[in-house]
Formats: structure tokens, C-alpha cells, sequence
């Protein structure tokens, strides 16, 4: 018994330590809708938005807070235009999304591939998740 009590906290600190930085793409259309998954009525059915989301999930040492860091986000859209943003993060621990919705997502064809990393005011990057299909856009001038 007086094995278990001594391994009881070092079970519970064991995952304490991790750091991480996720982003999960989610479609956006009819069944993303609440109402549709509860078959109850609703006028946004009749017209339902359609895009992507992209769900960004962090978490950080609370000392890297001191050093004002944030998101880079990078993305490249199926017109192989690109749009770079920049996100704040004020928490250790938090999340936030892009979405690319209606018009805007007929125009550029959808979120082709992404790049998210977290840095501090330096520069310095702490993590970094790609897509699986990110390159680095090569931009040929005629």
C-alpha cells in the first residue's frame, strides 16, 4: 500500500511537463451545424455557411508568457495566394481559430496547406506544426 501512495503524485506530475502546439482542420458546411445534428429547426439551414476552420491548441510554459509570445501563421489557399497572420497568445494554455468562410472560400478554393509556429518578440520559435503537404511557396515572375 505504501508503494501505491508513493507513486500516486509521480503519476499525476508525469504529464505536468508537456508542451505542445496542434492544429486540426475542420469543413464547415449543413452538418457542422448544431441543429442539424438535432434535427430541430433553424434558418441558417436554408442558407448554411461553407468554408474550412483551422483550431489552433496550445500549451506553454508560464515563463514564455513573460516574453509576449504568439502565433505565425502561414498559409497557402488553392489560388496559391498566401496570407501570414499573426495571433497573440495571452494564456498558457488556450486555443483560437481561422475560419475561411462563404465568399471568401469560393474565391480562394479553400486552405491548400498551413504552417503554424509559436515565437517570442526575438523571433525565436518555440513549436512549430505543419501540414502534411507545406512547402515553402516558390513564386516564379514573368
Amino acid at each position: 500500500m505504501r508503494r501505491w501512495l508513493f507513486l500516486l503524485p509521480t503519476l499525476l506530475l508525469a504529464g505536468c511537463g508537456k508542451y505542445y502546439l496542434s492544429v486540426q482542420q475542420q469543413w464547415i458546411d449543413i452538418n457542422y451545424l448544431a441543429s442539424t445534428q438535432a434535427r430541430t429547426p433553424d434558418p441558417l439551414r436554408a442558407n448554411p455557411p461553407i468554408g474550412q476552420m483551422l483550431i489552433i491548441d496550445w500549451k506553454i510554459p508560464r515563463e514564455l508568457l513573460k516574453e509576449k509570445p504568439y502565433i505565425l501563421l502561414d498559409l497557402i489557399f488553392w489560388d496559391y495566394t498566401t496570407q501570414t497572420l499573426k495571433i497573440p497568445i495571452d494564456h498558457q494554455m488556450n486555443y483560437t481559430t481561422y475560419e475561411l468562410l462563404n465568399q471568401e472560400y469560393e474565391k480562394k478554393g479553400g486552405i491548400l496547406t498551413y504552417k503554424a509556429a509559436i515565437a517570442n518578440q526575438e523571433g525565436t520559435l518555440f513549436r512549430e506544426s505543419k501540414h502534411q503537404l507545406w512547402v515553402n511557396l516558390i513564386r516564379i515572375e514573368e
